[in-house]
């Protein structure tokens, strides 16, 4: 077959089109993933159990910000498991989930977002928990979902459950 020089000329355009629509893709790709990280540090503080650390850190979510505590050794353990309401943590430093004893790492934080807490269930009130004379909210959301703020306080704590 010959090929005219229109022919080659509509197979480079349609070349070059698909080239640019693959770049283009690729760009929003991983431009959209992005990274999950904060530009400008934030402090924190961390309560697991008795231990407490001051943190700056550029983590968006508290999933990121104890996987960093964690690969920086300033923690011993983090494990998590998720569900429908992102991820929970399953053991944390020296805090361990036994489900047959009743015993799950509840977290706790200081964040005034009605969005971020969790409500009774008998008289829908927000939870709260006195902790060393501060009030705290119980999480009503997994740590993957959890956002890392500045001046915020989390709190891990070993609490059992009633069947």
């Amino acid at each position: 077959m010959k090929t005219t020089k229109g022919n080659k000329k509509f197979k480079n355009l349609a070349a070059l089109f698909v080239a640019i629509a693959i770049t283009a893709t690729l760009v929003f790709a991983f431009t959209a993933c992005g990274t999950n990280e904060k530009t400008e540090p934030v402090s924190v503080t961390v309560i697991i159990g008795e231990k407490t650390l001051e943190v700056e850190t550029n983590a968006d979510k508290v999933i990121d910000l104890l996987t960093d505590l964690k690969n920086e050794g300033k923690i011993s353990a983090f494990v998590y498991s998720g569900s429908k309401y992102g991820a929970y943590v399953t053991e944390l430093d020296a805090l361990k989930e036994d489900a047959l004893g009743g015993v799950y790492i509840a977290v706790y934080h200081n964040i005034d977002d009605i969005g971020l807490h969790d409500f009774d269930a008998v008289d829908y009130s927000v939870i709260t928990k006195e902790i060393n004379g501060n009030t705290y909210f119980f999480s009503g959301v997994g740590i993957s979902l959890l956002p890392v703020e500045e001046g915020a306080v989390y709190v891990f704590q070993a609490e059992t459950y009633s069947f």
